[in-house]
């Protein structure tokens, strides 16, 4: 079976990253963010949303990118979040059957630090 392929980005927080005073890590994630508008605003990101773990657990972000995994991988190493250690960020190539995934208008994510779905 042929398989369109789509480069996809999980970002997550890493185990253990560097610990920042609280007015640094809010500029930081104010930064993040607007890199990531940006990639939408340039066409790079066509879906983004938060991940969750069984548990309720904060899972990260997938994002689905337009364009070639390479230059994903170079942009999101931009992200001012990865650059501090904030963040991490594997690219992926999700293989799926022709015409089975489409995109509408991507509404960005809550950044990691805002309360989630059930104000946690």
């Amino acid at each position: 079976m042929r398989f369109e392929h789509h480069t996809v980005v999980l970002v997550r927080r890493p185990t253990a990253p560097p610990e920042l005073p609280v007015a640094a890590l809010t500029r930081l994630w104010d930064a993040h963010r607007a890199h990531q508008e940006g990639l939408v605003e340039q066409g790079h990101v066509i879906a983004a949303g938060p991940l969750v773990g069984p548990d309720g657990s904060d899972g990260g972000e997938l994002c689905v990118f337009v364009g070639e995994p390479e230059l994903a991988g170079r942009l999101y190493d931009n992200d001012p979040a990865v650059r501090a250690g904030q963040l991490s960020v594997e690219v992926l190539i999700w293989g799926t059957p022709p015409g089975n995934v489409r995109f509408g208008n991507v509404a960005l994510p809550p950044s990691l630090l805002e309360p989630g779905p059930s104000g946690e």
